[in-house]
């Protein structure tokens, strides 16, 4: 193994150890160092540079860079790599990707006014917002020695007669806390519902004093970036909203490259990780 040292022309240094023959621009994006590579490492866009400040790299000369700048010690991380100890200085316009991050504050009267326009202009095309949710009251009478009747045949028997609807649908989830919350409640409780003609399914189930809301997420998943939207279902207002860069733009600007990225081996797997654990 061999120590590579990342540095920084305004931050500590890191410091990684690397096998030999391991591309600098791979161990680089498994340290999470960020290095701009549009091409995704393919030596076309000659984004990846840094310059050798110590130790050995081993990296062939490419057509991106000049005599001179070889000579003062630039590289393209994606053609080099370790075979001995290196350290190597990653400029900040080498993190330029960051900069073609947008994060939108969705908060701003221009953003909450793209929202509300798309929601009237879908309305005035005479499309129906609507879903199947629903907020339900069910109160029961509460058990004693003459009425025995188990709590989730008592829950289900009692929505039944609000709705109409034999088939109630109940998962574990609700059944685990059902009990707990009949008795905190004095059997009055609020449900949320998904209900359509010949079936109805409990998503969850609280005491008939609590506020609940019925909260759906819209994520957006572009090439830099990411947003997502909490709204309620039941009205269609926004409750929250948040933007941030795509992690996977560091394996390439495109998504004709990233489709070449997820082809390497590993590749799937790196990039599921850069938008769902990182982003």
């Amino acid at each position: 193994m061999h120590k590579v040292t990342f540095k920084f022309e305004n931050s500590e240094d890191i410091i990684v150890f690397a096998a030999f023959g391991e591309s600098l621009l791979e161990v680089a994006r498994k340290t999470n160092v960020a290095i701009d590579a549009p091409c995704s490492g393919n030596a076309s866009c000659g984004k990846c540079r840094v310059k050798l400040v110590g130790g050995e790299l081993e990296s062939k000369k490419t057509r991106h860079i000049t005599d001179e700048d070889y000579a003062d010690g630039w590289r393209l991380a994606c053609v080099s790599a370790i075979n001995a100890d290196v350290e190597v200085l990653v400029p900040d316009i080498a993190s330029a990707y960051r900069s073609r991050m947008k994060v939108a504050d969705l908060s701003s009267p221009e953003e909450l006014k793209i929202f509300s326009d798309a929601k009237e202009q879908i309305l005035e095309a005479g499309i129906e917002l609507k879903n199947t949710l629903e907020i339900l009251n069910i109160s029961m009478d509460q058990p004693n020695l003459d009425d025995t009747m188990p709590d989730n045949e008592r829950f289900t028997r009692a929505i039944k007669a609000l709705t109409g609807i034999e088939r109630i649908r109940v998962p574990y989830s609700v059944l685990k806390k059902l009990p707990d919350v009949l008795r905190e409640s004095g059997f009055r409780v609020k449900i949320i519902v998904r209900k359509i003609e010949t079936d109805i399914f409990v998503y969850d189930v609280f005491p008939e004093t609590e506020e609940v809301i019925v909260g759906g997420i819209a994520i957006d998943i572009g090439t830099t970036t990411v947003s997502a939207i909490l709204i309620n279902m039941l009205d269609g207002s926004i409750l929250a909203k948040g933007s941030s860069g795509n992690g996977q733009i560091r394996y390439g600007a495109d998504v004709i490259n990233r489709i070449i990225e997820s082809a390497k081996p590993g590749g799937k797997d790196r990039l599921q990780k850069a938008v769902i654990d990182e982003t």
